[in-house]
């Protein structure tokens, strides 16, 4: 059985500190709006690495993962954020991870934001707005299993806020061993699969859609349909799983047109996701 871990949170002025015991890192978020504030925290002027969160334009939830060297002036990860950031300008939070040695050098700094960039794009959660993706640098192998250490807990503490930026949308399993958590779509316009999760529901890869959007269709379907329409092929199947904030909007997306998500996603026996949800389980 994996053990626990116990997080300790510090807020002040608007600003959470992070930490876990026996691990030398620190984890701060800081808003936007509150970056003067953070400006005399020393922990802020080390060496570190950064998330930029935000949403863009087009309402996608977007990220860009930097890092950041003690320079002359003795100005560190704070100070790197508050430069330009081309490829970002929407961004309402910042989660900055520093260490309470200042133990992060050039090299490790390197790896840590390769590695979490490269993290980001496989989990697939935001759009990742970095210009091109980070120098990995080299570390000695023993070095590389420290750094990844360090990673596990930035995962762990980064979910524990709720911002799930490492995490995929969904574990692939074997449908076989999950049978009734997953949900088809009902009808034959469309021949899709969607599995919950603990945020929304995720319709699946190689799902068909349909392809007729009726002129009835909320407009959140049309614009779901442009949003993601880099991943949708020329026969209307996804190519990638898309997680959505509730059924309907998975069904509206899936079907093109008004649905009722608890309605509309059935299991193999045909119980509706709206019985699945409200029915007491059944214990063998």
């Amino acid at each position: 059985m994996a053990r626990g871990k116990n997080i300790n949170l510090y807020i002040k002025d608007g600003i959470s500190k992070c930490t876990i015991k026996n691990w030398i890192g620190m984890v701060y978020t800081v808003p936007r709006t509150l970056i003067d504030v953070g400006k005399p925290i020393d922990n802020l002027n080390r060496s570190g690495v950064y998330l930029l969160l935000g949403t863009t334009e087009d309402a996608e939830e977007a990220v860009y993962i930097g890092q950041a060297d003690i320079r002359k002036n003795e100005k560190g990860v704070l100070y790197r954020i508050l430069e330009p950031h081309k490829s970002i300008d929407y961004w309402t939070e910042s989660i900055i991870f520093t260490t309470v040695d200042n133990s992060l050098g050039a090299t490790e700094l390197n790896y840590l934001e390769f590695r979490l960039h490269e993290i980001a794009l496989i989990a697939d959660r935001c759009k990742v707005t970095n210009g091109g993706s980070p120098h990995k640098g080299s570390l000695p192998e023993e070095k590389e299993d420290e750094m990844e250490d360090f990673i596990d807990f930035i995962r762990l503490v980064v979910k524990a806020l709720g911002r799930k930026v490492f995490e995929p949308v969904v574990n692939r399993v074997p449908e076989s061993s999950i049978k009734d958590q997953i949900f088809h779509s009902k009808g034959n316009k469309a021949t899709a699969l969607a599995k919950l999760t603990d945020d929304g529901i995720v319709v699946l890869k190689g799902s068909r859609l349909a392809e007729g959007i009726t002129k009835s269709a909320p407009k959140q379907v049309n614009r779901l349909r442009t949003q993601y329409e880099d991943s949708i092929d020329r026969s209307f199947t996804l190519m990638k799983d898309i997680r959505f904030s509730s059924p309907s909007a998975a069904a509206g997306f899936v079907g093109g047109s008004s649905l009722n998500g608890n309605d509309y996603w059935v299991t193999d026996d045909g119980i509706s996701l709206g019985q699945y949800l409200t029915e007491e389980p059944v214990t063998k």
